[in-house]
């Protein structure tokens, strides 16, 4: 009877895992984003993800993180309609730093507010191929496609809102 239950079971598992249709990436022509780090400023001055104590009132915290990345874009494809002649654009350094501040607005004995604000600023650099050299065998006639770029991003306004605060521990002395 146990075997039964093993083959009937390895021959269920079998047929779902085979009726799964196969995944595949969603065509979008939207945005894409290279950087999808963004941190965020706790209490003490160090940089999470999530959850970080709220600041009390009219305290402040000022941050600033920096995110490098090499060669985070690379795009290959053929220039020639023979297909005889690759092509590709490569974004070869993506250097991110985030300008970040908070102050404390409201601490009370549940409720804490404080508002946040972060400033990204990019630069990037890079490059794309086949190089264009004219018909001359001559390489200081040649035109290289370069690209470099370097930008502020959009302001971020972060509210924190802690529902409770931390209790506190007193001691006790005797």
């Amino acid at each position: 009877m146990d075997f039964r239950k093993h083959v009937f079971g390895l021959v269920l598992t079998t047929a779902l895992i085979g009726a799964v249709a196969p995944a595949q990436a969603q065509l979008n022509t939207g945005r894409v984003d290279l950087q999808i780090f963004r941190p965020t400023a706790d209490s003490k001055g160090y940089f999470t993800l999530n959850g970080a104590q709220v600041l009390a009132p009219l305290d402040f915290s000022f941050g600033l993180v920096t995110t490098i990345a090499w060669t985070p874009l690379q795009l290959k494809g053929v220039a020639a309609a023979d297909n005889s002649i690759p092509s590709s654009v490569t974004v070869n350094n993506l250097i991110t730093t985030t300008l970040q501040g908070a102050i404390g607005l409201v601490q009370g004995d549940h409720l804490g507010l404080q508002l946040g604000l972060s400033l990204p600023i990019v630069v990037l650099a890079g490059e794309g191929m086949p190089v264009d050299t004219k018909g001359t065998q001559i390489p200081n006639d040649d035109t290289q496609y370069q690209m470099d770029a370097q930008g502020i991003g959009d302001l971020v306004i972060t509210p924190r809102f802690a529902s409770s605060t931390p209790v506190e521990r007193r001691s006790a002395s005797a």
